[in-house]
């Protein structure tokens, strides 16, 4: 099958522009005012990227082994330990943020091009959507990175797949990228080649797969027998019975949590956001998500149906998110070591499918409103953490408390790894889902 060309479409340089300054306000907060991020996980990653560095200086720890098999969730430590044989660690810690934000940025405005290439009539004004939702929302706020940068390697690779990019290698060389940041991007990145290979009829594809298949059942085997399955003491546990109505309450929280909508907390789980902005202007952040949520819950489910019924050029991919979303919906709390792994199912296939769906003027332009108001609170939100940090225990409120407690981000809840490492105690508890066991 031959190459799909770009087509020559109207330049969405000034919409891309505005995404670009978004990131780059939180980039600068980030090394003007922030002390070391404080965001949900990063700390535990920032940790285990020193104890990397240390094992490349040949100065290893005794209260950590590195995992012998191949590890989904290690690229972090490794970026993170190399940046540290070059700079100080708290610099490293921060460079390392910034590279990850221009690297999703870059692969996102790839899969853009992509997308318009196949469906010339999705509408610029998505960028205005993109940074809040994908770049800067909940995960960016959870610490998320090997997530993060998941999901970039898939968007890369699923815009060659819509452009039909022939070398099957090139494909086997991403996949053993994504490979090595999440399981759950390089799963979806998986599948839509599986799809585009039936449905293009370019069974060559599937030769791509190889290479991560070999290394994943390289890891299964070490994780299972030669770790004994270590990795699954990092869940936590779930007292949500499956398939109960809490059950699906909690999945309709996941969707509506991935539009750009953040609610730290502090330790006492107490929205930083309701102290910050008070009752009204919270309502109206959260009302703004909620219709944002619905328009495009409407056209992702359109437009799906439309492209899968005319099998269009980008009908593997709905193929794709369509059989992620079913995944997505019966997953339980807890699989594999991981807590909530359904979120992420959802997220990586919901972000490709908003650059697929946004081809209507109105509901794009209204969302686009919507985006804007959720990314405004989020950067004000980051930049007065890191000036004058709220820490409230209490706060006065008439908001109902399933609002309140909405999408809370726990803030400053792993910056004791920062402390072990000013102080040289390298005797931590970490993520067993990493490079690193603890003995």
């Amino acid at each position: 099958m031959k190459t799909v060309a770009p087509r020559h479409l109207p330049s969405a340089s000034a919409y891309i522009g505005f995404a670009a300054c978004a990131v780059a306000a939180f980039v600068a907060s980030l090394f003007l005012h922030h002390g070391l991020p404080a965001l949900g996980d990063y700390g535990d990653w920032v940790y285990e990227g020193v104890l990397f560095r240390d094992v490349l200086l040949v100065n290893a720890h005794a209260a950590y082994i590195v995992k012998h098999y191949p590890v989904p969730n290690s690229f972090n430590t490794a970026a993170l330990g190399v940046l540290m044989l070059a700079m100080p660690w708290q610099w490293a810690a921060k460079v390392y943020l910034a590279l990850q934000l221009a690297f999703q940025f870059l692969a996102a405005s790839v899969f853009f091009q992509a997308v318009r290439s196949v469906h010339p009539g999705v509408r610029r004004e998505v960028w205005f959507i993109v940074p809040g939702a994908i770049f800067l929302g909940v995960n960016f706020w959870y610490g998320f990175m090997n997530f993060q940068t998941g999901v970039a390697w898939a968007m890369l690779i699923c815009a060659l797949l819509l452009w039909r990019a022939q070398p099957a290698s090139l494909y086997a060389l991403l996949l053993v990228c994504a490979f090595f940041t999440h399981m759950i991007p390089w799963a979806f990145a998986c599948l839509a080649l599986m799809c585009a290979a039936w449905l293009d009829r370019r069974p060559g594809l599937l030769w791509s797969l190889v290479p991560t298949a070999f290394l994943s059942g390289w890891y299964l085997v070490g994780r299972f027998f030669y770790a004994h399955n270590a990795d699954a003491y990092a869940a936590i546990d779930t007292k949500i019975r499956y398939l109960s109505g809490d059950f699906f309450a909690y999945k309709i929280n996941s969707f509506l949590k991935s539009f750009g909508f953040v609610n730290p907390s502090t330790n006492a789980d107490t929205s930083i956001g309701l102290h910050v902005f008070g009752d009204k202007i919270f309502l109206l952040l959260f009302l703004l998500n909620a219709v944002l949520a619905a328009i495009f819950l409407w056209q992702v489910v359109t437009r799906g149906v439309r492209s899968l019924k005319a099998r269009s050029l980008d009908a593997f991919l709905w193929l794709a998110i369509a059989l992620f979303s079913v995944i997505y919906l019966v997953l339980p709390g807890m699989a594999l070591g991981v807590s909530d792994p359904g979120s992420r199912v959802l997220q990586v296939s919901l972000w490709m499918a908003i650059f697929l769906a946004a081809d209507s003027a109105w509901p794009v332009r209204v969302a686009s409103v919507c985006a804007v108001c959720l990314l405004g609170a989020n950067l004000f939100l980051f930049a007065k953490l890191a000036t004058s940090p709220p820490q409230p225990d209490y706060v006065a409120t008439r908001v109902p408390g399933v609002v309140a407690h909405f999408g809370h981000i726990p803030y400053e809840d792993k910056t004791q790894y920062y402390a072990a490492i000013e102080q040289d105690d390298f005797d931590e508890v970490i993520f067993p889902t990493g490079l690193f066991l603890k003995r």
